[in-house]
């Protein structure tokens, strides 16, 4: 019978460390809290053994169950010896049915004496993590909002980035740092055009937007929900060059055109690299053609393979290719598409990719589905 559960950790070897994209796959559908423990003991011990610095964790369930998934990751992490850091709960509901969708972590291993992970706070509670080595800082954020002092929906937004450029100012960081946002929306359909005006007038204060130039990193903004009441939140990656190894540039999709021209403040994707290694962290991309305009209305197939045809070719553009993606989030609108996305991975043999699906909304009633990439050369 097959684990409830499997684990895919691909890893950028350097000689500087290891850098590990872990992904937990469900395989069958989780309702026992039990069954959450076994899952996150599995995940916990493999961390152990292979020695690696947990840096950015997100975990996929139903809102309802949420107290007893982390209660089982706690349970978890303390036979495992694990140090828990502040992972990001959020509803991604999963496709295959269930409590529990999946987890991914980013993390880091063999890293040499030099090298130091430590953990960031604000007002005393957990907020993220920083790796610091010669060449680089990077600085992840878990879960930032400050929705309880919000009056309004712009609000919600203005304190969100303020948060952010808060803690961020206290690493010697600025919001030009940020490379990549997940930001999660319990009604984004609701208020998605608002948020965008919100963040353009964020970023113009914050100088990431002038005439003279656009500093946009890239995105993910998708429904998921987690405290009642707040109505944005977001997780965030920023990274600060130590050395000019270290070269952060803007990717191009010659089959789409840039997001900010229809409203959007991020870029398709951003890719980091060093000694000929690179990350690509693509932005959550659908089915938008060149002039920013939905295709494939009503078609689940069409919208699903025009969504993998230009991850392609931003990964294309950088000499890579689907075969690269180190973690997925695919975002299906109902059943019918969750089945469509199956087959057609299928015929794309991408099967040995490590999918996790989610029910979700995405930012147009008319998007049927929507992936969000990290991949790796």
């Amino acid at each position: 019978m097959k684990k409830a559960a499997s684990i895919y950790d691909i890893k950028q070897k350097s000689k500087d460390g290891i850098k590990h994209h872990i992904t937990v796959v469900i395989n069958n559908p989780i309702y026992q809290t039990s069954e959450c423990e076994q899952v996150f003991f599995d995940l916990f011990d493999y961390i152990s053994k292979h020695n690696i610095r947990i840096l950015q964790e997100r975990i996929y369930g139903l809102v309802s169950k949420s107290s007893e998934i982390l209660g089982a990751r706690k349970a978890a992490a303390k036979k495992t010896n694990q140090n828990q850091i502040p992972a990001t709960f959020l509803e991604g509901a999963p496709c295959i049915g269930g409590n529990f969708a999946g987890i991914h972590i980013t993390g880091v291993s063999s890293i040499d004496n030099k090298a130091s992970v430590t953990t960031i706070k604000d007002n005393k509670k957990l907020i993220g993590r920083v790796f610091e080595n010669r060449l680089v800082k990077e600085i992840f954020l878990s879960g930032i909002s400050d929705y309880q002092n919000a009056s309004s929906l712009a609000e919600h937004t203005r304190l969100m980035f303020y948060k952010a450029k808060r803690i961020l100012e206290k690493e010697n960081a600025d919001l030009k740092n940020i490379i990549r946002t997940w930001i999660y929306f319990p009604r984004i359909l609701d208020w998605y055009g608002e948020f965008n005006k919100a963040r353009n007038k964020c970023f113009k204060e914050f100088r990431l937007i002038s005439e003279k130039k656009i500093y946009l990193p890239a995105s993910t903004g998708i429904k998921g929900k987690r405290f009642k009441g707040e109505e944005c939140f977001m997780d965030l990656l920023a990274i600060i060059p130590k050395s000019e190894e270290i070269k952060i540039s803007v990717m191009d999709n010659r089959l789409q055109n840039e997001a900010f021209d229809y409203g959007s403040a991020f870029s398709r994707g951003i890719k980091v690299s060093c000694n000929n290694k690179s990350h690509f962290y693509i932005s959550g991309t659908a089915s938008i053609d060149n002039k920013g305009k939905t295709t494939y209305y009503n078609d689940p197939q069409g919208q699903i393979t025009e969504t993998l045809l230009n991850i392609a070719s931003l990964l294309e553009s950088e000499d890579a290719g689907l075969k690269n993606i180190a973690r997925i989030a695919g975002y299906c609108k109902n059943k019918e598409v969750y089945e469509k996305a199956k087959q057609i991975i299928k015929s794309f043999d991408l099967e040995s990719i490590p999918f996790i699906f989610l029910f979700a909304d995405v930012c147009r009633e008319e998007l049927l589905f929507e992936a969000a990439v990290i991949a790796v050369n």
